[in-house]
C-alpha cells in the first residue's frame, strides 16, 4: 500500500514540481496552501510524512512543526522543513520547532527520495517530543530557549552534517561544471574568432560594398570592394556618405533632407521613406533604394554607376531587456538614441541591371509592335487553354472585340468536327516544346468558316509556358490549290485520252490478226458445206478455233480497261512486275518500231512500294513513248543502230531505302538548251504532234501522288531518267500489277 505524504507549500510552481516528483516514485500526495489549513488536514488524515516550506502566510514551518509535535495524536508523524539554511539561526529555529529533518533548497531529486525512504523504513528512529529537555542556547548575544533531548539534537545536527556534506559534493561538482563550462567558452572564444576572421574574409571579399556608418552618417567602416568606384577605404573612414553620391541624389536619401518632410505624417508600413541612413530594424529595412554612385574620377566613367542601397539600423545590445525600447519619431519608427550606433547596408552596383531591365522593356515594346503589326493574326493561350492576347489581325479575321477573345478558349473559335485534330496538335506542342503545324478552319462571329493554316508554338514569358498560334488566312490559296487540282485533273484527263488514242490502235493491232483468223474459218465454213465435208466434227473444231481468237480479243479489251482505270487507293505494289505486265502489253507495238525493250534486276532488290500502280503505270509508258519517239526520229544514216535500245534496270539505293527505276535509250539525248524545261506543263520539243503534258503529268504523279523523285540526265548515246521510290512501309495484300 503506497504512503501519503503531506505537503505543504504556498508556492503553486514547487508544490507542483515536489508533487510530481513523488507521484512519480509511487507515493500518494496531499497538498496543502498555508500552515493552518496543512495541520487540519494532518489532523484529519494522520499521513506518514510531512514535508512543509517555512516562509508561508497564516502559520509558518516552524508553527506547524511545533503544532504536530505538542499534539499527542500526530506527534509521532515525521516533520521535514524545506529551508534555504542561511544561517545558524535557522538550525536554532529547527530545533526550538521540534522538526525531524530539514532539507536545503534548492533540493536534488535522489536525496530528498531517500531521506523520505529513511523514514517510511524507520532505519531513523523518530524521538518523542513529550520525553525532552529544557536547555538554553547564546547565539550573538542572543538567548534561545529549546525543549528538546539529545538524540533530537543528534539526529537534527547530523542531518544539517549530512546537508553541508551533500552541498560540498554539489560544489564540487559545480566546480568541475564551472571548469568544463570555462574549457568550453575558451574552445567557444577561438571558434568566434575564426568565425570573425571568417566573416571578415567574407565582407573584404564581396564584390558588393559593404558599410557603417555613425549617427551622423559618417563612414565608420567600409570593405575594400570600394575600390572598384576609385576609392580607397581609409580615405571615407569619418567623411559623410554624400561624398560618394550625385549630391541630387543626396537630398532623397538623408534622414536629414528627407524626414522634414514627413513631420506630422504617418507614412504606414505600404510606403516609409527610403533612406541611406536608416534606423529602422533589420525586419523593416530599407531595400530597392536607387542612388547614383560616382566614381573618384570622373572621367573613368562616363556614366555614372547606378546602385541598389539595403540599409538597417544598428543598435547596442541590453543585456537586461535583450532588446532597446522604441520610439515613434516623425512617422518613421526608430530606437533611443541612447542605443543607436548608426546604421549599415550593402550598396549593389546594378548598372548593368538597369541596362537589360530597359533592354527588355524595348524588347516588349518591340515585340508588342510586331504582335499588332503582324501580317497574320496571333493568339496567345495558357497551357489550359484560356485566351491571354490577341493581336489586331485576330480581332478582324475572328469578328469578336479583343475583350471578347480573352474571355474565350482557343477551342471556341474551331467548328466541332475541327476540334479534335486542334487538340491534339495543341496538347503535343505543349507535351514536347516544339512547332506545329495544322490546316483547318476557324469560326468567325457571324459563324462563316474560314481556312486557315495554324504555326503552333510554345513560349516561355516570366517561367510561364504559353501556346502561341498564327493564324493566316489560305482561303485564297485553298481556291488556287483547288483551281490547281481541277486542271491537273483536266491534264490527266487529255493525258489519258491521248494514251486512249494510241491504245485503240494497239487494240486495233492486236485484232488485226484474230479477225483475219476469224475471216479464213469463215470462208473454209462454205468450202466446207460446197464439198459436203460439213458435220459435226468439223463444227465443234472450227467453233473452238473461233472461240480462241474471240477469248484472246476480250483479253485484250480487258489488259487495256485495267490500264485506263484510275486507282483509287494507295496499295503496295511489286515494281518489276508491274513493269514486266506492261512491257508485255506494249511489246509488239515497239518491235514494229524497231526497238528491244530489256528489263533486269538484281535478285536480293527490295521490289515493293507504296502508290497508285495504275498511274505509276502511265509514268512508265510515257517515258517509254518519249524514248520511242526519240528514237524512231533519228535518221542519220550510220547514228541509228538497226535497232533501237530502251533498258530498264531495278536497284536499291546504297542505305536500302529507295527503289532505284533508270530508263535509258539510245534516242540521241536530250538538247542541253531545253533538259531543264522538259517536266513543264504544255512543253514539248515534237512541234504541233506533242501536248507537252505527258512528262509533266509524269512528275506529278511520282513526286505529288507518290511522295518519290523524277529526274533525268544525258548519256553516252540517249537520255535517262531515273525514278527514286521508297521501299514500302505497308502492310496487307500486294497488287502485282494493275488495280
Amino acid at each position: 500500500m503506497a504512503k501519503t505524504i503531506l505537503i505543504v507549500e504556498d508556492s503553486k510552481i514547487q508544490l507542483e514540481i515536489l508533487r510530481r516528483i513523488l507521484q512519480k516514485n509511487g507515493y500518494d500526495v496531499i497538498t496543502a496552501s498555508n500552515g493552518r489549513l496543512g495541520l487540519n488536514i494532518a489532523l484529519f488524515t494522520k499521513p506518514d510524512i510531512v514535508i512543509s516550506d517555512i516562509n508561508m502566510p497564516e502559520m509558518n514551518g516552524y508553527e506547524l512543526c511545533r503544532e504536530i509535535k505538542n499534539n499527542k495524536d500526530i506527534n509521532k508523524i515525521p516533520v521535514i522543513l524545506l529551508t534555504e539554511l542561511k544561517s545558524v539561526t535557522d538550525i536554532i529555529e529547527g530545533l526550538k520547532s521540534q522538526s525531524d529533518d530539514y532539507i536545503t533548497k534548492p533540493y536534488n531529486e535522489k536525496y530528498l527520495i531517500s531521506k523520505i525512504e529513511s523514514y517510511i523504513n524507520n532505519t531513523i528512529p523518530i524521538v518523542d517530543a513529550t520525553v525532552s529537555g529544557e536547555f538554553e542556547v547564546t547565539y550573538q548575544g542572543t538567548t534561545h530557549v529549546i525543549y528538546s533531548n539529545y538524540r533530537k539534537i543528534f539526529n537534527l545536527l547530523f542531518s544539517t552534517y549530512e546537508n553541508v556534506i551533500h552541498q560540498y559534493q554539489e560544489i564540487l561538482e559545480s566546480k568541475d561544471t564551472l571548469q568544463r563550462l570555462n574549457n568550453e567558452l575558451i574552445e567557444q572564444a577561438h571558434v568566434i574568432k575564426e568565425s570573425e576572421e571568417m566573416f571578415k574574409f567574407f565582407v573584404q571579399t564581396l564584390p558588393d560594398v559593404v558599410y557603417k556608418i555613425d549617427t551622423d552618417g559618417k563612414f565608420t567602416f567600409i570593405n575594400d570592394a570600394i575600390r572598384h568606384y576609385g576609392y580607397e577605404p581609409e580615405e571615407l573612414i569619418g567623411e559623410h556618405f554624400s561624398k560618394i553620391f550625385y549630391q541630387d541624389d543626396v537630398k532623397n536619401i538623408s534622414r536629414e533632407e528627407v524626414l522634414p518632410y514627413f513631420l506630422g505624417k504617418k507614412s504606414g508600413n505600404l510606403k516609409p521613406p527610403k533612406l541611406f541612413d536608416e534606423r529602422r530594424s533589420v525586419d523593416r529595412k530599407t531595400f530597392g533604394l536607387e542612388v547614383r554612385l560616382k566614381t573618384k574620377d570622373e572621367e573613368l566613367s562616363n556614366k555614372p554607376i547606378i546602385s541598389e542601397v539595403s540599409s538597417y539600423g544598428i543598435y547596442k545590445f541590453n543585456a537586461d531587456k535583450h532588446i532597446a525600447d522604441h520610439d515613434g519619431t516623425l512617422g518613421v519608427i526608430s530606437r533611443k538614441l541612447d542605443f543607436c550606433l548608426g546604421s549599415g547596408g550593402i550598396i549593389k552596383d546594378i548598372t548593368e541591371k538597369k541596362r537589360i531591365e530597359h533592354a527588355l522593356l524595348e524588347s516588349e515594346k518591340i515585340s508588342h509592335a510586331l504582335m499588332e503589326n503582324a501580317s497574320d493574326a496571333i493568339l496567345i493561350a495558357d497551357t489550359e487553354g484560356n485566351l491571354l492576347d490577341a493581336n489586331i489581325k485576330a480581332v478582324v479575321l475572328l469578328g469578336y472585340s479583343k475583350s471578347e477573345l480573352l474571355h474565350m478558349k482557343y477551342t471556341d473559335i474551331h467548328p466541332q468536327d475541327d476540334r479534335g485534330r486542334v487538340i491534339n496538335v495543341f496538347q503535343r506542342a505543349i507535351a514536347e516544346g516544339c512547332h506545329h503545324f495544322l490546316e483547318t478552319h476557324i469560326l468567325r462571329k457571324d459563324g462563316t468558316r474560314v481556312s486557315v493554316e495554324i504555326s503552333a508554338n510554345i513560349i516561355k514569358i516570366n517561367g510561364k509556358i504559353l501556346a502561341q498560334g498564327i493564324f493566316r488566312d489560305i482561303t485564297e490559296r485553298k481556291l488556287s490549290e483547288e483551281r490547281h487540282r481541277r486542271q491537273e485533273q483536266l491534264m490527266i484527263y487529255q493525258s489519258k485520252m491521248a494514251a486512249m488514242g494510241e491504245m485503240i490502235g494497239l487494240i486495233a493491232h492486236q485484232w488485226r490478226q484474230p479477225i483475219n483468223a476469224i475471216g479464213l474459218i469463215i470462208q473454209d465454213i462454205k468450202d466446207a458445206y460446197d464439198y459436203g465435208e460439213f458435220d459435226g466434227k468439223y463444227v465443234a473444231k472450227a467453233v473452238d478455233m473461233t472461240m480462241c481468237q474471240v477469248n484472246f480479243m476480250s483479253k485484250t479489251i480487258d489488259d487495256f480497261r485495267d490500264f485506263l482505270k484510275p486507282s483509287k487507293l494507295k496499295v503496295r505494289f511489286d515494281v518489276k512486275s508491274t513493269i514486266d505486265k506492261l512491257i508485255s502489253m506494249f511489246a509488239q507495238l515497239y518491235k514494229k518500231s524497231a526497238i528491244d525493250i530489256t528489263l533486269r534486276a538484281e535478285c536480293d532488290v527490295k521490289l515493293f512500294t507504296d502508290g497508285y500502280p495504275n498511274e505509276f503505270n502511265q509514268v512508265i509508258l510515257n517515258i517509254l513513248n518519249n524514248s520511242r519517239d526519240a528514237i524512231t526520229s533519228i535518221k542519220y544514216p550510220g547514228v541509228t543502230p538497226k535497232w533501237g535500245q530502251i533498258e530498264i534496270t531495278i536497284s536499291n539505293s546504297d542505305d536500302g531505302g529507295k527503289i532505284i527505276i533508270l530508263i535509258r535509250d539510245t534516242g540521241g539525248g536530250i538538247p542541253e538548251n531545253v533538259i531543264e524545261n522538259i517536266f513543264e506543263p504544255y512543253f514539248t520539243t515534237k512541234g504541233m504532234e506533242g501536248t507537252g503534258i505527258g512528262l509533266y503529268m509524269s512528275k506529278t504523279i511520282i513526286e505529288t501522288n507518290m511522295g518519290g523523285r523524277l529526274s533525268v540526265k544525258n548519256v553516252e548515246g540517249g537520255a535517262e531518267f531515273m525514278i527514286e521510290l521508297a521501299v514500302s512501309k505497308l502492310e496487307g495484300d500486294v497488287n502485282p500489277a494493275f488495280s
